[in-house]
């Protein structure tokens, strides 16, 4: 006996999944296998979307270390909720872990069009500001992405309006440089 016959080498291994990995092997989620702690976040989100009671609605949050898969998970979600109904159906049915969500899940899909918004790498946010402004980025660019029609963000409304007015600076400086 071999070794060979009992092993198997996974040559196109995705070893830290991204939006690139994402992008470029659109059927790699596939490939995820669900394990108690996904389905514990599945299930919290789906009693979140749900909306059934104001203590429930909370989204989430997902957290800890680095190469623990957060990111997989997070764009198996991300999937489940753009791919074709059948496709969908099929991963969920073929995991045990997980299967007996599919109803509830599906319901969910069947209210209308999602949009899934997601951002990586935020380590750079340090503060409430940069954090609201980087969840308007987000969507915008989710929106875009999707196709909709989009207005600008309010960031993007300040600065043009700033851009418009710029005697506003001096003005500002003039007024108050005495207090």
């Amino acid at each position: 006996w071999y070794y060979k016959e009992y092993l198997k080498v996974e040559e196109d291994l995705i070893d830290v999944y991204s939006e690139d990995a994402d992008r470029n092997r659109f059927q790699a989620w596939q490939g995820f296998i669900p394990h108690d702690d996904f389905r514990s976040l599945f299930e919290r989100l789906l009693t979140a979307l749900e909306r059934g009671n104001t203590e429930q609605i909370k989204p989430p949050w997902i957290y800890g270390a680095y190469g623990t898969g957060k990111t997989f998970a997070c764009f198996v979600i991300k999937h489940l909720f753009e791919e074709p109904t059948n496709i969908v159906k099929t991963y969920l049915d073929g995991h045990e872990k997980i299967k007996d969500l599919a109803p509830r899940f599906l319901a969910l899909r069947n209210i209308g069009r999602w949009l899934v918004v997601y951002k990586s790498a935020s380590s750079h946010i340090t503060s409430t500001t940069i954090f609201l402004s980087e969840i308007q980025e987000a969507i915008k660019r989710a929106l875009l992405e999707s196709g909709s029609d989009l207005t600008v963000t309010f960031k993007e409304k300040v600065l043009s309006y700033l851009k418009e007015h710029p005697t506003l600076w001096k003005d500002i400086f003039q007024k108050y440089q005495l207090e």
